[in-house]
């Protein structure tokens, strides 16, 4: 298991807790004014069994309060697109 916490500029934060093997989303604590609205937004997520990387790439149509959500997200997508790049590059030189 593995946890991420963002903060904003009013002192607020979210962490979100998920199995490091495959990024499933096990739980989250939000604490700010638009808390309520992130915790939604976790719940359904926790509810569909939705992975760190689903949740950097599904789309957030008011993504204001969301962002710091998606942010998160988007750093664990990331790092396991790194992870992944040399084998890539590995199958692009043998021609696969």
């Amino acid at each position: 298991m593995h946890h991420l916490t963002g903060t904003d500029k009013s002192g607020g934060f979210i962490k979100i807790v998920y199995r490091t093997r495959d990024g499933l989303i096990l739980g989250a604590t939000a604490m700010a004014p638009p808390a309520a609205e992130l915790i939604t937004e976790i719940a359904v997520a926790i509810a569909s069994k939705m992975t760190m990387a689903k949740l950097a790439t599904v789309m957030h149509p008011y993504p204001a309060y969301s962002l710091a959500l998606q942010s998160l997200a988007v750093g664990v997508y990331y790092e396991k697109l790194q992870a992944q790049t040399p084998t890539l590059n590995l199958l692009k030189r043998i021609g696969l």
